[in-house]
């Protein structure tokens, strides 16, 4: 059985759903749905802002 490997990728997705995940145990109404959206829409941020310090890091790289 392989291990999987735990790439900056999948970092950056565990590192928003933890956020979430936590974040929305501080609130009152912290049902399912909203655990969930919020879970997914910070999953996505991080992955989103991890791709584009990527990018601009790669940038800066190639004009050098």
């Amino acid at each position: 059985m392989k291990t999987p490997k735990f790439t900056a990728d999948r970092i950056s997705i565990i590192a928003g759903v933890l956020g979430a995940f936590i974040g929305t145990r501080f609130l009152e109404d912290g049902n399912l749905l909203i655990t969930g959206v919020a879970t997914l829409l910070a999953a996505m941020m991080t992955r989103s802002f991890w791709e584009g310090l990527k990018r601009i890091k790669n940038y800066f790289k190639k004009t050098n």
